[in-house]
C-alpha cells in the first residue's frame, strides 16, 4: 500500500507519513500499542501536541485505533482508508483551531464587557440558562453554546465578530476536529463548560473587560487540555 502523497506540508502530517512508513515496515505490528506518546514524542522530536494531532489523522485513515485510556493499537491493512488522506491536506489541526479561537474570542469577550447592552446581557443569562437545562443533551447543549458565544461576538460591537466566530465554530465540524471531540463528549465536560460560561457572563455584566477576556482565554484553554491531555 502505498503513503498517501497528501500527507507533505503540515507539520502533524508529516509526522503521520513517518509512523505510516513506520507501521508498513513492520515496525509496530498489527495488534499491538503503539509506544507511549512521551517516549514517541522524544524519538520523532516533535511535540505532543503535534503527535496527538497524528494520531488523530492515522486514525481517520484506519491505520489505528484509539482506545481512550488504554492506547493506541496498530489495525490491519485491509482496515486502512488511504482515500481519506486527502481530506485531512485540507483540515487544519484542533491545535490551529485553538490558538484562533483563543485570540479572537478572548478579544471579542473584552470588547462585549465595554459595549454589551442589557439586551445583550439578558440575552447571554437566557441561554447560559439554556445550556444547563440541557447538559444531558450534546446536540441541543452545544447549539446553544455556539449560540452563547455568537451573542458576545455581536454585543462587543465589532461588525466582522459574529461572521469570524461562525466561521471558527464551523471549523468544529472538520475531521480533525470532530473525531476527537466526538470521543471525549459527556455530561461533566458540559458541565465545566456552564461553569466557564458563567464566569465570562460575570465579567461582561460587571463591565470588567479584562475579567471577561481572562474567563474567556481560560476557556479555550481547558478545551485544549481535552484534547492533549486526554490519557491515552
Amino acid at each position: 500500500m502505498q503513503i498517501p502523497k497528501s500527507l507533505s506540508n503540515r507539520r502533524y502530517n508529516q509526522i503521520t507519513r513517518q509512523l505510516i512508513e513506520s507501521i508498513q515496515a513492520g515496525e509496530y505490528p498489527v495488534g499491538d500499542k503503539l509506544p507511549p506518546e512521551r517516549e514517541l514524542a522524544e524519538k520523532l522530536n516533535v511535540s505532543r501536541t503535534t503527535l496527538r494531532e497524528a494520531f488523530i489523522a492515522l486514525e481517520l485513515m484506519r491505520y489505528v485505533d484509539i482506545r481512550i485510556g488504554s492506547g493506541i493499537y496498530v489495525l490491519p491493512e485491509a482496515a486502512r482508508e488511504v482515500e481519506n488522506s486527502p481530506k485531512l491536506q485540507h483540515d487544519p489541526g484542533p491545535s490551529d483551531q485553538l490558538e484562533i479561537r483563543r485570540l479572537i474570542e478572548s478579544h471579542l469577550a473584552y470588547k462585549a464587557a465595554l459595549n454589551a447592552e442589557e439586551k445583550d446581557i439578558q440575552r447571554l443569562q437566557e441561554l447560559l440558562e439554556l445550556m444547563d437545562q440541557h447538559k444531558r443533551d450534546a446536540a441541543e447543549f452545544e447549539k446553544f453554546d455556539q449560540q452563547f458565544h455568537l451573542a458576545i461576538a455581536k454585543a462587543s460591537g465589532n461588525v466582522l465578530g459574529p461572521n469570524l466566530v461562525k466561521w471558527l465554530w464551523n471549523l468544529r465540524e472538520a475531521e480533525m476536529f470532530f473525531s476527537w471531540f466526538s470521543k471525549t463528549r459527556s455530561e461533566s465536560y458540559r458541565q465545566r463548560t456552564v461553569r466557564d460560561h458563567e464566569k465570562i457572563l460575570k465579567g461582561i455584566s460587571m463591565r470588567m473587560p479584562d475579567v471577561a477576556m481572562t474567563a474567556m482565554q481560560h476557556h479555550i484553554d481547558v478545551i485544549r487540555e481535552r484534547f492533549f491531555d486526554q490519557n491515552i
